[in-house]
């Protein structure tokens, strides 16, 4: 048994496993399985020109955009399943936290900015692709994705998302978003 623990100070708080995307080779056979036998609600559907896929985004929670999403680039006879897994942080003050302690480690990294999250994707040592990332407060058609410049200040980062993403039709609050999923499943808030 291995007893390390992180050399890092947390002042913000830890990275808190929130979703995960799953390479997927039939599509709606994966939906009707997350959505029929699991009980999930599909809460965007779209293709992303970034990743040059389509991806489907699942919750079981109206206040969570997503908790599964599946990603149709999976072959016939791959063997990993694992689009990404996903972290949660705090703050933007721990985002730019761990990109420093990324940079120090010599680990590359990309933020994207997604309208409803702030994000920094990076592969652990082998290969899985990690994202970290802060939820906005706002809500975004999905998928979305523009690099975003984590050395401005909360502030100047918020209003740029708000002017970035904002036209997109569909922007709204996180609030008015999540009242609108609530009722699409029938769930009490």
């Amino acid at each position: 048994m291995n007893d390390q623990a992180s050399k890092y100070d947390w002042p913000e708080g830890r990275p808190r496993i929130t979703h995960m995307g799953i390479n997927v080779i039939e599509m709606d056979k994966m939906v009707d399985f997350y959505t029929g036998i699991m009980g999930m609600t599909v809460s965007d559907r779209g293709f992303s020109e970034r990743m040059q896929c389509n991806l489907t985004f699942m919750t079981s929670s109206p206040n969570t955009h997503h908790q599964v999403v599946l990603v149709d680039v999976r072959e016939e006879g791959s063997k990993s399943t694992i689009n990404q897994i996903s972290f949660t942080l705090p703050s933007l003050a721990a985002l730019r936290g761990l990109k420093e302690r990324l940079d120090e480690a010599g680990v590359e990294s990309n933020p994207i900015c997604h309208g409803n999250a702030w994000s920094i994707y990076f592969d652990d040592p082998e290969g899985n692709l990690v994202e970290t990332y802060l939820d906005a407060p706002f809500y975004v058609p999905q998928p979305q994705g523009r690099p975003y410049d984590l050395s401005l200040s909360d502030e100047e980062i918020l209003k740029w998302t708000e002017e970035e993403f904002g036209g997109i039709e569909g922007f709204v609050s996180q609030e008015e978003w999540s009242a609108g999923l609530a009722k699409k499943m029938e769930t009490p808030r």
